[in-house]
């Protein structure tokens, strides 16, 4: 059984700003027989206290730093206050897209008829999760933003303001390349980052509804 390093290989968006302190390594493997040591949670990895450090707290505080100024209009409704929006979110959203690309590059070729079902569930739930993320870039217009001025649509003013609208939408669909990655790479440290992620928007919305913010 072969397993590669993609320490040195792996570069996310985020590697320009912090190294290679944010980056996990996944075992590749050709099947799914177990979880190999190099997969396992190691908890003085301080790569790992890192990343959770991001998800659990920098990415919660930076969120409703957003959503706070966008409550307070000093942002809303202006064509900055649409722009940054999309923007912090397409960066979370580029960072997952090309730390999932990068995984699956690594990705050995296999047999489907002898492979293990985990790799198929995999698969699938990283279909699911795309899906999840396509429809919230649609809905957040965050392609516009590159072709030009756009005004916000009604639609999607009340879209934002809804607690299980597109930022439901990005965390789940975060979540499950996560977790579709985990099983296909048997990784514990991957299934953990999944249910921080989980864990990040839960503590989001929490604090969202009890300081009243309704815009996201």
């Amino acid at each position: 059984m072969n397993t590669t390093d993609l320490s040195s290989n792996s570069r996310p968006l985020l590697f320009l700003c912090c190294g290679d302190a944010l980056l996990i390594n996944f075992s590749v493997m050709e099947f799914y027989p177990q979880f190999l040591p190099e997969s396992q949670i190691t908890w003085s990895d301080s790569n790992l206290w890192q990343l959770l450090f991001l998800i659990l707290i920098a990415l919660p505080a930076w969120i409703l730093i957003c959503s706070l100024f966008l409550q307070k209009k000093k942002l809303a409704n202006t064509q900055l206050g649409d722009t940054i929006t999309a923007l912090t979110t397409a960066v979370f959203l580029i960072l997952s897209f090309i730390r999932f690309m990068t995984l699956l590059e690594y990705q050995p070729h296999w047999n489907f008829l002898q492979s293990n079902i985990f790799i198929g569930i995999g698969y699938f739930i990283i279909f699911i999760g795309f899906c999840h993320l396509q429809q919230a870039m649609k809905s957040l217009g965050i392609l516009q933003i590159f072709k030009g001025s756009y005004n916000i649509s009604p639609f999607l003013a009340e879209l934002l303001t809804v607690s299980f609208g597109v930022e439901s939408t990005l965390y789940f669909g975060n979540s499950l390349l996560h977790l579709g990655a985990s099983l296909i790479y048997a990784s514990q440290a991957g299934m953990l980052i999944t249910f921080a992620l989980g864990f990040s928007y839960i503590e989001i919305t929490f604090i969202r509804k009890n300081l009243g913010i309704k815009v996201f």
